[in-house]
């Protein structure tokens, strides 16, 4: 008969430290009900791991999550497409708090929500190793616009991040406005296919403004118009570094 499982915390899976990796996932995948992926069992020690459309779904990554938070091979991790939602965005974040090898990680079209942004947020005050990691695609909102902001105020470690094809609408601009005019590490940031429109843009455009690190902005397919499109060029002539690289860094099409 299987074990009923809830979403606790991922802890209670681990077994004895003795254990090898490969008998400790398939030991977790018995307590979260879920069939071991054979590709992850063959290759959990490659430098590059891709678990792309693997249908993992939150119990997956739960399970998962438990060998990589001692994994010391793993660098850079895909999880894309594999329908994680919150309970599965907790696992992976908890398992990030400790892991200090993953640098980069792709969470893409892995439906997170709030919960997920809520616990990428939180992890991210504390992880010191990822430098770039891809949310696209997350169905996050509104609500998740303020912890998602946090992060581009509290890490200064991550150099690139994309939010692309998320919900954020106008009514948040001021919130990632701040956010962006604050953030000293980032590097790359894509808003593409965002819902923020020309009120929403006005605070973000100045918020770019402001900020002489960012090398790389897509806020493509947005609907920036004329009024955002006005108010960034604004912006670029009080900002001499973003200036000089306006033609490099920028990409606005689709904004009319």
């Amino acid at each position: 008969m299987g074990h009923r499982l809830d979403d606790g915390p991922i802890d209670d899976a681990k077994q004895p430290y003795s254990a090898t990796e490969k008998t400790l996932y398939v030991e977790s995948c018995k307590i979260f009900s879920v069939v071991p992926a054979s590709y992850f069992l063959c290759h959990m020690h490659d430098q590059e791991l891709s678990l792309v459309h693997h249908g993992l779904g939150p119990q997956g990554a739960k399970a998962l999550s438990v060998p990589l938070v001692t994994n010391t091979s793993v660098l850079n991790l895909n999880l894309s497409d594999n329908w994680l939602e919150g309970g599965g965005g907790v696992a992976i974040a908890e398992m990030l708090k400790e892991n200090c090898y993953i640098t980069r990680i792709d969470l893409s079209d892995s439906k997170l929500g709030l919960v997920g942004a809520q616990a990428i947020s939180a992890m991210l005050k504390e992880n010191v190793t990822l430098v770039d990691i891809n949310l696209c695609g997350n169905e996050f909102d509104d609500h998740a616009a303020t912890p998602l902001a946090e992060v581009f105020m509290s890490n200064n470690k991550v150099q690139s991040m994309d939010l692309s094809h998320n919900l954020i609408g106008e009514g948040e601009g001021d919130v990632l406005g701040n956010a962006i005019a604050e953030t000293t590490g980032m590097k790359e940031l894509n808003l593409s296919w965002s819902c923020f429109r020309e009120m929403g843009s006005i605070p973000i455009a100045k918020g770019l403004g402001a900020n002489i690190f960012l090398r790389a902005v897509d806020l493509s397919h947005s609907g920036f118009g004329k009024t955002g499109a006005a108010t960034l060029g604004e912006a670029v002539k009080v900002n001499n570094a973003l200036e000089h690289q306006i033609a490099e860094i920028l990409e606005l099409s689709h904004n009319a």
